[in-house]
């Protein structure tokens, strides 16, 4: 084994370590899991934007150019090329933070907080309507 592969695997490992937790806070069986999604009327847009984003983009990067380090092929080459143009995109997206992301890359359980936060989030404006109403 060449030092470029020894390389490449310690890559490909540390990208599927990164890609294994971000899968496991996805799926948010524990309350652990759930700390990129608090349930506070505030809760952290860069960590949900690196859960639901960054982090899985960068581990595929990660394990593409390990790929693409180790089989040192021309069409190996080519493909792993073309597939790193195209995550790209969502890193590009990832870092782009005005653009909001969008519903459909989170789990049923962090919907049902967005949607808890948008309601509680109404209702305080609501009263703070009738506050400054009174004055």
């Amino acid at each position: 084994m060449t030092q470029q592969h020894l390389l490449a695997l310690v890559v490909a490992v540390a990208a599927l370590a990164l890609l294994g937790v971000t899968v496991w806070a996805w799926r948010g069986r524990s309350a652990a899991a759930r700390f990129w999604m608090p349930e506070t009327l505030v809760g952290s847009w860069q960590l949900e934007r690196c859960v639901l984003l960054g982090a899985p983009t960068f581990a595929l990067m990660m394990l593409d150019a390990a790929v693409m380090a180790s089989i040192r092929t021309p069409e190996v080459t080519a493909v792993g090329g073309v597939i790193f143009l195209l995550l790209c995109l969502p890193s590009l997206y990832f870092i782009l933070a005005f653009l909001p992301v969008p519903l459909a890359l989170y789990p049923r359980w962090a919907k049902e907080i967005k949607e808890w936060r948008r309601q509680a989030n109404a209702e305080l404006d609501a009263w703070l309507a009738e506050r400054r109403s009174q004055r």
